[in-house]
């Protein structure tokens, strides 16, 4: 298995989200005397979204340079980690050029991927399946999905699910030695579908096809289960 070095976040996100779909996310917290030996947490990254700077009115950096999202501006790597409606952290990587990043939006636990995606010789990326087919197939795999949905389904659960503490915005996750993402060379088909929780967002950047997931006949995870939607944090009072 490779870490992913820094140089593969140099690249449009356009090109890092749809890459980063079946890597494993990992992190170990910091021990602390309540937990001296903490536990490792691994997760499969299983859908992503692609926000693509200053030109993008779906992206915080369309609205300028601020306390906040001053990070998007860091290094290839930077960690983007910023509350949404109060409530839910969410988790963002920095890409090449100036204020563009993708956010991890959905992971799997290591080991259920066979509910989720189809995996094959060399990554592909198509576009969005019939949405009549994936509802027609939704009653029949919500139930066998819960248990795993349940945790990771959104990009608030999954920074629960990982244990990641805000203190990690504006760090690099290529130089963590106890949070990284990792390569272990298995390849996935991913869907090319609309981003989620944009309508704030010009009509041209809610049609593009920026969201990313391993892809199978089956529907998203963000599908089958209710998730408070990720909007601009312009949208909604917030602290800077």
């Amino acid at each position: 298995m490779i870490r992913l070095p820094q140089s593969f976040f140099s690249d449009h996100p356009t090109k890092v989200g749809p890459a980063l779909i079946g890597k494993l996310l990992h992190h170990t917290p910091l021990p602390t005397p309540a937990d001296p030996h903490p536990q490792t947490y691994t997760l499969r990254i299983l859908e992503t979204e692609a926000y693509c700077g200053p030109t993008d009115s779906a992206c915080h950096a369309s609205k300028g340079k601020t306390p906040r999202t001053k990070v998007l501006w860091e290094e290839p790597g930077t960690i983007y980690l910023y509350l949404c409606y109060g409530i839910h952290w969410l988790l963002n990587v920095v890409c090449e050029g100036d204020g563009e990043c993708v956010l991890i939006r959905a992971c799997v636990e290591v080991g259920s991927e066979g509910a989720y995606g189809v995996e094959v010789a060399e990554p592909t990326t198509v576009g969005p399946q019939r949405r009549s087919l994936r509802k027609r197939v939704a009653k029949a795999v919500i139930t066998r999905r819960s248990k795993v949905v349940s945790k990771v389904d959104g990009p608030g659960k999954l920074t629960r699910h990982l244990h990641l503490p805000p203190t990690y915005n504006g760090l690099n996750i290529c130089k963590m030695e106890n949070f990284w993402v990792e390569d272990d060379k298995r390849r996935w088909e991913v869907i090319a579908d609309t981003r989620v929780g944009i309508a704030y967002a010009a009509k041209k950047d809610q049609a593009a096809l920026w969201r990313y997931r391993m892809g199978s006949e089956l529907p998203s995870p963000i599908e089958l289960v209710e998730e408070i939607p990720v909007e601009d944090s312009m949208s909604k009072p917030v602290l800077q």
